[in-house]
């Protein structure tokens, strides 16, 4: 897989998003390449004028954003709004009227006065309301939900158990080339106070049927949540992996195949050195 000079990602993703052409706010997009990966996710939340939310992140596989880039979406009947990535690669999109857009990247200096926007990194989540036990009884308390990727390529399950834990299995039967990672974030709402959002980046290791891919982890306890806020899985890269993410997924790590993927993450010698010695220590332990 060749990284090519450095405008072969932006010009990828440029060539990506016009072969897509028009998407929707209803579904977003997934697309990819060898060097860059395109997600276009929208955000709903309860607003009765029907807008939405869209973040839109370009990912290098190799190396970092470059700066100096904007995103531009065209609407059906609605002018043109253009917002620059951030340091992470993202744009957001606030209130977009519901419907058909399509996008395009756009040099800064095109943008004559580009709205502000935090180079921190963005998190997009969906908030889960779950009922509490004395509320409900011990009915319906629980937390079921599932997503699937744009493509259909990745799905994301989460399931409340009976002790009260927030599981999660993220699987999909066409990964990219190996080895595989995955990343979800979440935050847990207790008493109206929002947790700090969390973040997992793991790698997927093959089912038990061998067609599958999937990474099952447990995400702690619940049993004092009003709601969960969670986005679905979205695919990452081993650059993204450091040692304190790897010791915090061991925390979660209770099942098998959580350490066969790890094991052969390991193997692939795809992360950085700091993290390879990460992932001895932790896979010693």
């Amino acid at each position: 897989m060749s990284t090519g000079r450095p405008g072969t990602a932006l010009e990828e993703a440029q060539r990506l998003l016009v072969d897509h052409g028009r998407w929707t706010t209803d579904g977003g997009a997934y697309l990819e390449s060898d060097n860059v990966i395109v997600v276009i996710h929208p955000v709903h939340d309860d607003a009765r004028d029907g807008a939405v939310d869209v973040v839109v992140t370009v990912r290098p596989r190799h190396g970092r954003s470059q700066p100096g880039t904007s995103i531009q979406l065209e609407g059906t009947g609605a002018p043109s709004v253009s917002v620059p990535l951030n340091r992470r690669g993202q744009a957001v999109f606030r209130r977009l009227a519901a419907g058909e857009w399509s996008a395009r990247l756009m040099p800064g200096d095109m943008i004559a006065s580009p709205p502000a926007e935090p180079s921190g990194q963005v998190i997009a989540l969906h908030r889960i309301t779950r009922r509490l036990a004395l509320a409900a009884g011990d009915e319906q308390r629980d937390i079921r939900h599932t997503w699937t990727s744009a493509d259909g390529g990745l799905v994301t399950e989460i399931v409340e158990t009976d002790e009260a834990h927030l599981v999660v299995r993220i699987s999909s039967s066409a990964p990219p080339s190996a080895p595989a990672v995955v990343r979800i974030r979440w935050a847990v709402v207790v008493s109206e106070t929002t947790d700090r959002a969390k973040t997992l980046v793991v790698p997927l290791a093959p089912g038990d049927d061998g067609a599958v891919v999937t990474a099952k982890y447990d995400l702690g306890l619940v049993d004092q949540a009003q709601a969960v806020d969670i986005g679905p899985a979205e695919w990452a890269d081993p650059s993204e992996l450091t040692a304190e993410l790897v010791f915090e997924a061991f925390d979660l790590a209770l099942f098998g195949s959580a350490r066969r993927a790890w094991e052969q993450l390991a193997g692939a010698d795809v992360c950085a050195a700091v993290v390879q010695a990460a992932l001895r220590t932790a896979l010693e332990g």
